[in-house]
């Protein structure tokens, strides 16, 4: 029994006899049969699916509790809506009382089931119905790689594979890439005190291929995403809050960690791709020796985006891809031979662990 069953069955057992007998084994099931399905579709579906379920069950049982669970009109079918919310202020403070135990337990299930709608909202809100903060998003894509010896689907890239693509698909504008292993927490010393500022590792070309320009100063340049650059670009809010806001700010040298680094720019308010967390991009500083080596075409820790060319349809785009990735099969056995790469809008790729959870809802 899983551990959701557990709890879905706990929380039955305080709901009135009648509803028990009648609905407790039929609604175990089908969250049994729903949860099978969830499972498929990955970890995320079945955490949401769980939690959706437990939460929709506590909020039923309280309010058959709140009805003195005298039969189905307890669950807020009766008539007389406005006198039954009266009752339930006055039912629901009794009950605090009486049982403030069951009472903290209902609580808690219910932030957590609205936390975790809260969090899908934001998700959906952002990707879903906001336009994205990029100049023709619609020509974006996301870049991944797949290898069916390690179930890859939509994996992190190997640079050099990267850089491959970026020469040899003509389809593409041009293509960038970040890191996403998580933030780089730097520290910086603040009137004495040090911070940490959370740090994303991008190629120099990141935000030209987003098309997002800077508010105050330059982004990054192509040219500084290798060995030796000392740029970085600072979030607006670790700006104001660390910095002051003060526009002076570009072309000075700044110590992040053991680092001497120099701020060309400042980005807009409300930009932080590719993580909320966001306050500062730096460039990589590959060493270009690194794109011959076997760790450069072995190793997978980059995600690329790419620009679609003028004119260039999302199908034409991946036909000539595909025939890149086949030769860089060929041409790279030892580290390639089974590894294929997809493409997918931007907007699709950002919502792919929201769409899934949402089906269920």
């Amino acid at each position: 029994m899983s551990a959701v069953t557990r709890v879905l069955r706990r929380v039955l057992r305080l709901a009135p006899a009648w509803f028990r007998d009648r609905y407790a084994d039929e609604l175990v099931e089908t969250y049994r049969a729903r949860r099978a399905d969830a499972m498929e579709r990955g970890r995320t579906a079945s955490i949401v699916l769980g939690v959706r379920e437990v939460a929709g069950l506590v909020v039923l049982v309280v309010r058959l509790r709140l009805g003195r669970g005298a039969g189905p009109e307890a669950a807020g079918l009766g008539p007389s809506r406005l006198d039954v919310v009266r009752q339930d202020v006055r039912f629901a403070l009794r009950g605090l009382r009486r049982n403030p135990g069951y009472a903290m337990a209902a609580l808690v299930v219910l932030a957590v089931g609205i936390g975790a709608n809260t969090a899908m909202f934001s998700a959906v809100n952002a990707f879903f119905f906001r336009p994205l903060p990029f100049a023709d998003a619609d020509r974006l894509v996301m870049l991944y790689e797949t290898n069916p010896e390690f179930e890859w689907t939509d994996a992190d890239a190997a640079p050099a594979n990267v850089l491959d693509w970026r020469e040899r698909v003509g389809a593409f504008e041009d293509v960038a890439a970040y890191s996403e292993l998580g933030l780089a927490r730097i520290p910086y010393v603040r009137d004495g005190e040090p911070v940490l500022i959370a740090t994303t590792s991008v190629t120099g070309n990141f935000f030209s291929v987003l098309g997002v320009r800077a508010a105050i100063g330059r982004t990054l340049t192509w040219e500084e995403t290798w060995q030796g650059s000392d740029a970085v670009v600072l979030g607006d809010g670790v700006w104001r809050t660390h910095f002051g806001a003060d526009p002076g700010i570009v072309d000075r040298t700044i110590t992040l960690g053991s680092r001497e680094v120099r701020v060309v720019g400042v980005m807009p308010a409300g930009f932080s791709f590719p993580n909320d967390e966001t306050q500062l991009w730096m460039p990589w500083g590959w060493d270009p020796a690194s794109y011959e080596q076997v760790f450069f075409r072995r190793a997978h820790w980059v995600r690329p985006i790419a620009r679609l060319a003028p004119g260039v349809t999302l199908e034409q785009a991946d036909a000539e891809f595909q025939a890149v990735v086949a030769q860089l099969q060929r041409e790279f056995p030892e580290t390639n031979r089974v590894m294929g790469a997809g493409m997918m809008p931007v907007r699709d790729f950002l919502i792919r662990d929201v769409r899934r959870p949402l089906l269920t809802l």
